[in-house]
């Protein structure tokens, strides 16, 4: 009943792009592993923080306190306490929206490539 909080279905990926630049926070209530959410990258190069689930890859990606939030699987009492505390704090809000941007830059293609061929030249050694 809370008229801030819009559920879209499904949308096409020029819809999901536009929704994530206007959307200040994505959940991703995951209750099952899953290696690396693709919409939790999608969220950071839009500046927009991600309340997670703690399990499998999503807490290798959300750094908790800094580009999001992250909570029990199944713990709907504190997403809850997560998702109130944000909605009463702007400024925290806006602080994680800042870690979100800055962690995006270390999953730049050309900074992941150049990771690589580090490794490469070091094992080849």
């Amino acid at each position: 009943d809370d008229n801030r909080i819009i559920f879209h279905g499904y949308v096409t990926s020029e819809q999901l792009s536009e929704l994530q630049q206007r959307a200040n926070m994505a959940v991703i209530p995951s209750l099952f592993y899953e290696n690396a959410p693709a919409v939790i990258l999608e969220s950071f190069r839009a500046g927009t923080p991600v309340i997670g689930s703690r399990i499998g890859g999503i807490p290798e990606i959300i750094e908790d306190d800094y580009n999001g939030r992250l909570f029990s699987p199944g713990d709907s009492g504190n997403l809850k306490d997560i998702l109130e505390s944000l909605v009463n704090n702007p400024a925290e809000l806006k602080r994680l929206g800042e870690g979100a941007t800055k962690s995006i830059k270390k999953y730049d293609i050309n900074t992941h490539v150049r990771q690589l061929i580090e490794l490469y030249q070091e094992v080849s050694s």
